[in-house]
Order: structure tokens, then C-alpha cells, then sequence
């Protein structure tokens, strides 16, 4: 497993977790759609650290883990 997943916090795993799919684009596109009906700001800037952080990550990292399989 590439090493990747060791810079994502606890609380970022869990919503990757909350908003997984097998395909990286979708995922962020889930938790995007997600954050103008969240009323948490600190929640929101975790969401938007997510979303920086599997956009910085290419596709086939993403798919080749297995760190997001639920």
C-alpha cells in the first residue's frame, strides 16, 4: 500500500469513508455537494483539506490501495 493514506488525518479518513466510491473524481464531487449543508465551519475546513488532498493524489494511487475500500 503506497503511503499516501499517512497524510490524512483521522478525521479526513472518516469522511473519505462517509463519501467513498471507487472513483476518486466522484468522491470529491460527493463531499463537495456535501459542504454548503453543513453548519460546522471547523467540519467544512476538513472537507475542503479532503478534497485538497485526493486532488493532489493521481487516479491510479487512489485506486490501488485499498486504504478507502470500506
Amino acid at each position: 500500500m503506497p503511503n499516501f493514506p499517512n497524510k490524512f488525518t483521522v478525521e479526513e479518513i472518516n469522511i473519505v469513508h462517509m463519501y467513498h466510491s471507487d472513483d476518486k473524481i466522484k468522491t470529491i464531487s460527493e463531499i463537495t455537494r456535501s459542504v454548503p449543508y453543513i453548519d460546522d465551519s471547523e467540519m467544512v475546513g476538513i472537507m475542503r483539506s479532503v478534497v485538497k488532498k485526493l486532488e493532489r493524489i493521481s487516479d491510479g494511487e487512489y485506486a490501488e490501495t485499498g486504504f478507502f475500500t470500506v
